[in-house]
């Protein structure tokens, strides 16, 4: 028996040796190595998408392993991007993305990450001590001549957007009083009434309003719909060294952007929860920020701000939109999604 089965075993090696040699047939694909990409971290719910693509295995399906290098501020990325030190940042229209550009660096927007968009509930804005707004001292934007308003800087997106508000009523920079002050201690601030008015997006307004400290006065959204002012970042390591691991990278945002804009799921509080430090029942009551399905990036937005940096004498220097953004990862990235 063992000899009558060994004629038809050799056969069937020989024959499935042939197929795999002929002419014309296929090899396996080589698999793609797991890639190493350190990206820009803030626990700010822009960050959502990118947060979901890791959690839910978008990244790795692209063999992507991310590593979270921690900033201290949204432009705080851009000299680790310029050097190579890190593959992607994240971050937002300011002063420091414009220097960058104009200074040579070979950093772009590549996506979008945040947009302004008019709705049922505001993500950025202006709010109001609380028993100002509750007396009518300051319950319109035109009442904040001469007060008391903090934010973290004037040459920011914050002071931009602050400039675009009180010129809706007449007012400029100068018809306000300017504390500079970060954030976090705008609380303590209220508590004392050393402040009439601050800045702040999302949680900090809803976190305000539940402590009784301050009301909303004045939504962004309002002022200046559809200004996108979060961006993806890729610098020399993504543009230039590896685009396709870069477009491999956009097409894993984007599926995070597609479960991202599905809302306040029980799986997306949960990631984000972990991620950004605030409880689920802040999250649940705060205005999530809008975020373009597709990625695109718009800048006209951040040519309006170079305008408005020039004019205040922030920035010196010039930049063309072209300069500031690329678009051929994420048309790719896209195509290879249909």
């Amino acid at each position: 028996m063992k000899r009558s089965l060994s004629l038809p075993c050799f056969l069937v090696a020989f024959l499935l040796l042939a197929v795999g040699c002929a002419p014309g047939a296929k090899a396996p694909p080589t698999p793609i190595p797991t890639a190493h990409v350190k990206v820009s971290s803030l626990p700010y719910l822009t960050w959502g998408p990118l947060y979901i693509a890791e959690e839910e295995g978008f990244f790795a399906q692209q063999n992507i392993e991310i590593e979270w290098v921690k900033m201290g501020s949204t432009e705080e990325y851009i000299p680790l991007l310029s050097g190579g030190d890190i593959d992607v940042g994240a971050g937002g229209v300011g002063i420091g993305f414009l220097n960058a550009v104009a200074g040579g660096i070979p950093i772009k927007a590549v996506a979008g990450k945040g947009h302004l968009q008019k709705g049922d509930c505001s993500s950025m804005g202006i709010v109001a001590r609380q028993a100002l707004y509750d007396s009518g001292e300051l319950d319109r934007v035109e009442e904040l001549k001469g007060r008391k308003v903090a934010t973290s800087a004037v040459p920011t997106l914050f002071g931009y957007l602050l400039g675009r508000t009180l010129a809706s009523a007449n007012l400029s920079l100068e018809d306000v009083k300017i504390v500079r002050l970060p954030i976090p201690a705008t609380f303590g601030a209220y508590k004392q009434g050393s402040i009439d008015a601050s800045i702040g997006n999302e949680p900090i307004p809803t976190r305000m309003e539940g402590a009784g400290l301050a009301h909303r006065l004045a939504a962004f959204e309002d002022i200046a719909p559809d200004f996108q002012y979060a961006f993806i970042v890729f610098g020399p390591n993504l543009l230039e060294k590896d685009p396709g691991l870069g477009q491999r990278f956009l097409a894993a945002y984007l599926q995070g952007i597609a479960q991202f804009n599905k809302g306040k799921t029980a799986r997306n509080l949960e990631i984000l929860s972990a991620r950004t430090g605030q409880d689920v029942q802040v999250l649940q009551r705060v205005c999530w920020p809008a975020i373009y399905a597709d990625g695109h990036v718009d800048m006209s937005g951040t040519m309006d701000f170079q305008n408005w940096a020039q004019k205040h004498g922030f920035f010196s220097g010039n930049v063309a939109k072209d300069d500031l953004f690329q678009s051929s990862l994420l048309d790719a990235a896209r195509q290879a999604q249909q």
